[in-house]
């Protein structure tokens, strides 16, 4: 927009991103709970990946299905919904919420297959398609 955020819209919320280093870094607006987009990789069916913000979300859906939490929590409500359609959860938290993302893979583990958690030194969104599929086939 014209202040410097850039915005995505889930529809029932939008989650606006300030890149311009002056004010708050983030701001929400709705009801994200319950209402988190999923980013469906057109051949990919079995996984998952969790991280914290839409524009990771849409970067890792170029070889995986995502979903963005826009928190570091993840609702037991999104966990059920996805445990329903995938098989395997990979939680991609930024790299300051290690123990955030080892307490949220223990809560999932009861629902899927498989759960792993990805440790990388920056956000999804830094890195280029062919650093995240590595990053996706190592775990």
């Amino acid at each position: 927009d014209d202040k410097g955020y850039l915005v995505f819209n889930g529809g029932a919320y939008q989650n606006a991103r300030n890149f311009t280093g002056i004010g708050v870094k983030y701001i929400s607006r709705g009801l994200i709970r319950g209402n988190e987009k999923i980013f469906l990789h057109k051949t990919q069916k079995d996984d998952v990946v969790i991280v914290e913000d839409a524009i990771s979300a849409i970067k890792v859906s170029r070889q995986v299905n995502s979903v963005p939490l826009h928190n570091s929590i993840i609702p037991l409500e999104l966990i059920l919904r996805l445990s329903k359609r995938f098989k395997n959860l990979f939680i991609w938290l930024d790299k300051d919420k290690q123990k955030e993302s080892f307490k949220e893979a223990k809560k999932a583990e009861l629902y899927f297959d498989k759960v792993t958690i990805v440790w990388s030194e920056r956000d999804p969104k830094e890195y280029s398609d062919n650093e995240i599929k590595n990053y996706l086939q190592k775990e």
